[in-house]
């Protein structure tokens, strides 16, 4: 008797539990959300795809509603539940179950991915790092570790001072556009040494005459930017979290000057050419947002540290994506019943 009335007691229990789980999952809630003006108008991927019958009789087309938007992608408007639009303000506002707002979220969710615009930012840094402590560290590790471990070791480093950052450019892009930064100066220099020119004036001193011999005069000129600059194809993939980047940073320093020929005694048939040292990679790679990815390492030519003759250049590049807008939730409401 006693085994009866507590198996009894155990489903009265678990029926009242279930009818108030039911009971909670009925309760209606108020969200207002803000989305982009033209939400509404979007192309449905899978309405798209399915095959349309060419000998149907055609009809006019309804205006897509909220409502009908969202019923056509599964959510249910039951007693009380609808969903209303405001063009002017760009809003929604939703009445429904906790289990079909999740819905609509998530529908909201997926739209925003193709109809949102992302941007891209891009940055390239040039870190010079001592010798003998890259050296170290590439003996005790793998060159394929990951950009962001060993970016926060660098960092490490600069703290230190075993390490300093020399030059860092950045440039925002949209995907699949070319974008470029430059900061740098001119440098023109002679590059073809003309002909010696003869004075129309002669001299006669005694019995030597002399026609005095000009300079020449360069014929040929060129222009080479010193300084730093990058050029960047990127491709954002359809997830929005990699990135594919085909970039060549390159930075670019004067040396001094050299005379051309070197063997020449006069200065007639002499030109100056500037001595160029460049630090450049050209390179595709796959990374994530707000990822680091080492590019490439290279050396300096001098170093403003003397105790460092000719440190390491560690060259990485980092992106991050960002979404220009979409949907949000402002405010919530829940309805007692």
């Amino acid at each position: 008797m006693i085994r009866v009335i507590f198996v009894a007691a155990l489903c009265f229990t678990g029926a009242f539990s279930r009818a108030e789980e039911t009971g909670e999952s009925k309760a209606l809630y108020t969200n207002v959300y803000t989305v982009p003006p033209s939400f509404l108008h979007t192309s449905n991927k899978a309405e798209d795809n399915q095959p349309h019958d060419p000998f149907a009789e055609k009809t006019a087309e309804r205006p897509q509603t909220a409502k009908r938007f969202f019923e056509r992608r599964g959510v249910k408007f039951g007693l009380g539940a609808f969903v209303t639009s405001s063009g002017s303000t760009s809003g929604i506002t939703l009445r429904n179950t906790l289990a079909e707002i999740a819905k609509v979220e998530a529908i909201l969710k997926a739209e925003m991915q193709s109809l949102v615009p992302k941007g891209l930012g891009i940055a390239v840094e040039y870190i010079e790092v001592d010798e003998a402590v890259y050296h170290e560290w590439m003996f005790e590790n793998r060159l394929n570790t990951p950009g962001g471990v060993f970016r926060r070791q660098v960092q490490e480093w600069v703290r230190s001072g075993d390490a300093r950052i020399a030059e860092t450019m950045c440039v925002m892009a949209r995907s699949g556009q070319r974008a470029k930064t430059q900061s740098v100066s001119e440098l023109i220099y002679p590059t073809e040494p003309g002909v010696p020119g003869i004075s129309n004036v002669v001299t006669l001193e005694g019995r030597k005459s002399e026609a005095p011999v000009r300079a020449a005069v360069p014929s040929a000129m060129e222009t080479r930017y010193l300084g730093a600059t990058m050029e960047v194809d990127p491709i954002i993939g359809s997830d929005s979290i990699t990135v594919d980047l085909s970039l060549s940073p390159e930075v670019v320093q004067s040396i001094g000057l050299i005379d051309w020929p070197p063997a020449s005694k006069d200065g007639f048939f002499t030109i100056s050419l500037p001595r160029i040292y460049v630090v450049k990679v050209a390179t595709q790679v796959t990374l994530l947002s707000k990822g680091y990815a080492l590019l490439g390492v290279g050396r300096a030519h001098q170093s403003e540290d003397r105790k460092k003759k000719r440190p390491m250049v560690l060259m990485f590049a980092r992106a991050d994506v960002s979404r220009l807008g979409g949907f949000k939730k402002i405010s919530s409401t829940a309805h007692q019943k």
